[in-house]
């Protein structure tokens, strides 16, 4: 099972001068869950489905948005629906300010300091269910 980093940990990745980029892991561990909507693909995918206001976050192709772990079990998926991925338990994402290798940042559209993370909607539950 994954677990929290120290501060040790923290120091020596990153209080070295180099840079790197840094994610979360997913899922239990975090008590967070992403929905990864890529290109026009996972935007279609989203047309007329409830998304309530949460974190989010532009990637390189699109949008990571951020939910509430829902309890339980919750695992990663891709594709379920076109241009969608899950990250839940064991999962992770790359966050704000990483550098894609496109050379584009990763940057917070709606930060956790702004705005709680929203429950997973209903057809979100039922996605990751099956």
């Amino acid at each position: 099972m994954h677990q929290r980093p120290t501060e040790d940990d923290v120091v020596r990745w990153f209080g070295n001068g180099k840079s790197h980029n840094m994610a979360i892991i997913t899922g239990r561990l975090s008590g967070v869950v992403i929905l990864d909507a890529d290109g026009d693909e996972g935007q279609r995918s989203l047309a007329g489905k409830e998304l309530p206001r949460t974190p989010c976050v532009q990637t390189d192709r699109g949008t990571h948005y951020y939910f509430k772990h829902p309890g339980g079990s919750v695992r990663n998926f891709a594709g379920r629906l076109p241009g969608l991925d899950f990250r839940g338990d064991g999962g992770y994402a790359v966050l704000p300010p990483s550098i894609h290798p496109s050379g584009r940042a990763y940057e917070w559209l709606i930060s956790p300091d702004d705005m709680p993370l929203a429950e997973m909607p209903a057809w979100l539950n039922e996605l990751v269910a099956n």
